[in-house]
Protein backbone atom coordinates (compact mmCIF):
# COMPACT_ATOMS: atom_id res chain seq x y z
CA UNK A 1 0.00 0.00 0.00
CA UNK A 2 1.18 3.53 -0.69
CA UNK A 3 1.13 6.38 1.84
CA UNK A 4 -2.30 7.73 0.83
CA UNK A 5 -3.86 4.26 1.06
CA UNK A 6 -2.33 3.61 4.49
CA UNK A 7 -3.63 6.96 5.70
CA UNK A 8 -7.06 6.09 4.34
CA UNK A 9 -7.04 2.83 6.33
CA UNK A 10 -5.99 4.67 9.50
CA UNK A 11 -8.72 7.28 9.09
CA UNK A 12 -11.37 4.65 8.37
CA UNK A 13 -10.41 2.61 11.45
CA UNK A 14 -10.37 5.63 13.76
CA UNK A 15 -13.73 6.92 12.52
CA UNK A 16 -15.28 3.43 12.70
CA UNK A 17 -14.09 3.19 16.30
CA UNK A 18 -15.79 6.48 17.19
CA UNK A 19 -18.95 5.45 15.38
CA UNK A 20 -19.22 2.22 17.37
CA UNK A 21 -18.57 3.97 20.67
CA UNK A 22 -21.19 6.61 19.90
CA UNK A 23 -23.72 3.96 18.88
CA UNK A 24 -23.34 2.51 22.37
CA UNK A 25 -23.52 5.94 24.04
CA UNK A 26 -26.71 6.81 22.15
CA UNK A 27 -28.23 3.35 22.55
CA UNK A 28 -28.42 2.76 18.79
CA UNK A 29 -28.18 -0.59 17.01
CA UNK A 30 -26.45 1.01 14.00
CA UNK A 31 -27.49 -1.85 11.74
CA UNK A 32 -26.71 0.15 8.59
CA UNK A 33 -24.51 2.97 9.93
CA UNK A 34 -21.78 4.61 7.84
CA UNK A 35 -18.18 4.33 9.03
CA UNK A 36 -16.92 7.77 8.03
CA UNK A 37 -18.00 11.26 7.04
CA UNK A 38 -16.04 14.45 6.41
CA UNK A 39 -17.36 16.12 9.58
CA UNK A 40 -16.42 13.12 11.74
CA UNK A 41 -12.91 13.01 10.25
CA UNK A 42 -12.57 16.73 10.92
CA UNK A 43 -13.66 16.19 14.53
CA UNK A 44 -10.93 13.54 14.80
CA UNK A 45 -8.37 16.21 13.97
CA UNK A 46 -7.63 15.56 10.31
CA UNK A 47 -6.90 18.51 8.04
CA UNK A 48 -9.06 19.37 5.03
CA UNK A 49 -6.18 18.31 2.79
CA UNK A 50 -6.08 14.84 4.33
CA UNK A 51 -9.86 14.55 4.25
CA UNK A 52 -9.90 15.38 0.53
CA UNK A 53 -7.14 12.82 -0.01
CA UNK A 54 -9.16 10.26 1.96
CA UNK A 55 -12.21 10.65 -0.26
CA UNK A 56 -10.10 10.65 -3.40
CA UNK A 57 -8.66 7.25 -2.45
CA UNK A 58 -12.04 5.89 -1.34
CA UNK A 59 -13.72 6.96 -4.59
CA UNK A 60 -10.94 5.49 -6.72
CA UNK A 61 -11.07 2.10 -4.98
CA UNK A 62 -14.81 1.74 -4.31
CA UNK A 63 -16.23 -0.84 -4.24
CA UNK A 64 -13.18 -2.45 -2.66
CA UNK A 65 -13.01 -5.96 -1.20
CA UNK A 66 -10.27 -6.44 1.38
CA UNK A 67 -9.57 -10.17 1.94
CA UNK A 68 -9.86 -10.83 5.64
CA UNK A 69 -9.99 -14.57 6.24
CA UNK A 70 -9.44 -17.79 4.28
CA UNK A 71 -9.68 -21.26 5.81
CA UNK A 72 -11.16 -24.64 4.94
CA UNK A 73 -13.47 -23.37 2.21
CA UNK A 74 -14.61 -20.30 4.13
CA UNK A 75 -13.76 -16.79 3.00
CA UNK A 76 -14.33 -13.45 4.64
CA UNK A 77 -13.71 -9.94 3.42
CA UNK A 78 -14.54 -6.35 4.24
CA UNK A 79 -16.30 -4.46 1.48
CA UNK A 80 -15.67 -0.70 1.42
CA UNK A 81 -18.26 1.33 -0.50
CA UNK A 82 -18.34 5.05 -1.28
CA UNK A 83 -21.67 6.87 -1.02
CA UNK A 84 -22.49 10.40 -2.13
CA UNK A 85 -25.88 11.82 -1.20
CA UNK A 86 -28.17 12.84 1.67
CA UNK A 87 -27.82 11.47 5.20
CA UNK A 88 -28.45 12.44 8.83
CA UNK A 89 -26.02 13.78 11.40
CA UNK A 90 -26.13 13.74 15.19
CA UNK A 91 -23.88 15.12 17.92
CA UNK A 92 -22.22 12.62 20.24
CA UNK A 93 -20.01 14.43 22.72
CA UNK A 94 -17.65 16.46 20.57
CA UNK A 95 -18.22 14.24 17.54
CA UNK A 96 -20.69 14.70 14.70
CA UNK A 97 -21.62 11.19 13.61
CA UNK A 98 -23.35 10.30 10.33
CA UNK A 99 -26.50 8.16 10.27
CA UNK A 100 -28.17 6.62 7.23
CA UNK A 101 -31.60 7.50 8.65
CA UNK A 102 -33.01 9.45 11.59
CA UNK A 103 -34.21 6.23 13.24
CA UNK A 104 -34.92 6.84 16.91
CA UNK A 105 -32.79 9.99 17.09
CA UNK A 106 -35.23 12.88 16.74
CA UNK A 107 -32.46 15.46 17.14
CA UNK A 108 -30.60 14.17 14.08
CA UNK A 109 -30.24 16.82 11.39
CA UNK A 110 -30.65 16.03 7.71
CA UNK A 111 -27.59 16.78 5.59
CA UNK A 112 -28.69 17.29 1.97
CA UNK A 113 -25.44 16.10 0.42
CA UNK A 114 -22.14 14.61 1.51
CA UNK A 115 -19.65 11.76 1.21
CA UNK A 116 -19.87 8.62 3.33
CA UNK A 117 -17.87 5.41 3.62
CA UNK A 118 -19.71 2.18 4.38
CA UNK A 119 -17.91 -0.95 5.61
CA UNK A 120 -19.58 -4.35 5.37
CA UNK A 121 -18.24 -7.70 6.56
CA UNK A 122 -19.11 -10.48 4.12
CA UNK A 123 -18.50 -14.16 4.88
CA UNK A 124 -18.93 -16.98 2.36
CA UNK A 125 -19.28 -20.59 3.54
CA UNK A 126 -20.43 -23.46 1.29
CA UNK A 127 -21.69 -21.04 -1.36
CA UNK A 128 -23.80 -19.00 1.06
CA UNK A 129 -22.77 -15.40 1.75
CA UNK A 130 -23.82 -13.52 4.89
CA UNK A 131 -23.34 -9.80 5.45
CA UNK A 132 -23.05 -7.56 8.49
CA UNK A 133 -22.39 -3.86 8.85
CA UNK A 134 -18.94 -3.41 10.42
CA UNK A 135 -20.15 -0.65 12.77
CA UNK A 136 -22.90 -2.96 14.00
CA UNK A 137 -20.31 -5.70 14.58
CA UNK A 138 -17.94 -3.36 16.42
CA UNK A 139 -20.82 -2.13 18.57
CA UNK A 140 -21.58 -5.69 19.67
CA UNK A 141 -17.91 -6.44 20.35
CA UNK A 142 -17.39 -3.20 22.28
CA UNK A 143 -20.26 -4.02 24.60
CA UNK A 144 -18.47 -7.15 25.79
CA UNK A 145 -14.76 -6.57 25.12
CA UNK A 146 -14.15 -2.82 24.93
CA UNK A 147 -10.51 -2.82 26.03
CA UNK A 148 -9.56 -5.73 23.77
CA UNK A 149 -11.27 -4.19 20.73
CA UNK A 150 -9.64 -0.82 21.38
CA UNK A 151 -6.24 -2.50 21.60
CA UNK A 152 -6.87 -4.44 18.38
CA UNK A 153 -7.91 -1.35 16.39
CA UNK A 154 -4.94 0.64 17.65
CA UNK A 155 -2.72 -2.33 16.88
CA UNK A 156 -4.08 -2.58 13.34
CA UNK A 157 -3.25 1.08 12.70
CA UNK A 158 0.24 0.55 14.10
CA UNK A 159 0.67 -2.54 11.90
CA UNK A 160 -0.33 -0.62 8.78
CA UNK A 161 2.42 1.92 9.49
CA UNK A 162 4.98 -0.76 10.32
CA UNK A 163 5.11 -0.04 14.07
CA UNK A 164 3.74 -3.45 15.10
CA UNK A 165 4.60 -6.91 13.77
CA UNK A 166 2.15 -9.60 12.66
CA UNK A 167 2.82 -11.84 15.66
CA UNK A 168 1.73 -9.13 18.10
CA UNK A 169 -1.36 -8.26 16.06
CA UNK A 170 -2.42 -11.89 15.68
CA UNK A 171 -1.98 -12.32 19.43
CA UNK A 172 -4.54 -9.56 20.01
CA UNK A 173 -6.89 -11.10 17.47
CA UNK A 174 -6.50 -14.56 18.99
CA UNK A 175 -7.49 -13.24 22.42
CA UNK A 176 -10.71 -11.82 21.00
CA UNK A 177 -11.52 -14.96 19.01
CA UNK A 178 -10.92 -17.10 22.10
CA UNK A 179 -13.63 -15.19 23.95
CA UNK A 180 -16.06 -15.50 21.03
CA UNK A 181 -14.90 -18.89 19.68
CA UNK A 182 -18.21 -20.70 20.17
CA UNK A 183 -20.13 -17.97 18.36
CA UNK A 184 -17.60 -17.41 15.58
CA UNK A 185 -16.94 -21.12 15.17
CA UNK A 186 -20.65 -21.73 14.56
CA UNK A 187 -20.45 -19.39 11.56
CA UNK A 188 -17.04 -20.12 10.04
CA UNK A 189 -14.45 -22.88 10.56
CA UNK A 190 -11.53 -21.81 12.76
CA UNK A 191 -7.99 -23.23 12.65
CA UNK A 192 -6.58 -24.88 15.76
CA UNK A 193 -3.34 -22.90 15.42
CA UNK A 194 -2.27 -19.59 13.93
CA UNK A 195 1.29 -20.34 12.80
CA UNK A 196 0.69 -19.63 9.11
CA UNK A 197 -0.56 -16.06 9.49
CA UNK A 198 -0.52 -15.13 5.81
CA UNK A 199 -2.52 -18.20 4.87
CA UNK A 200 -5.45 -17.54 7.18
CA UNK A 201 -5.43 -13.73 7.33
CA UNK A 202 -4.44 -12.37 3.89
CA UNK A 203 -5.37 -8.82 4.91
CA UNK A 204 -2.06 -8.67 6.81
CA UNK A 205 -0.25 -9.16 3.51
CA UNK A 206 -2.44 -6.57 1.76
CA UNK A 207 -1.43 -3.90 4.27
CA UNK A 208 2.25 -4.67 3.66
CA UNK A 209 2.08 -4.94 -0.14
CA UNK A 210 2.35 -2.30 -2.83
CA UNK A 211 -0.47 -0.15 -4.28
CA UNK A 212 -3.87 -1.81 -4.54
Amino acid sequence: MNYAQKLMVEMAIRSAREMARCCITLGLDCVDAPASSSRLLEDLGYSQYRIRSFWSVVRSLSPLRIPLYVYNGARGWIKAVYYDGPFYEHVCGRMHIPLSSRGGVREAVRVPHGSLLYLVLEVSVDGFTSRMNVIRLLTLLYRSSAEAIDALLRGLVSYVWGDLDAVQLVGMLRDIISGWRNVIGSIIPLPAGWDDVGRYIPVLNVFKSGPV
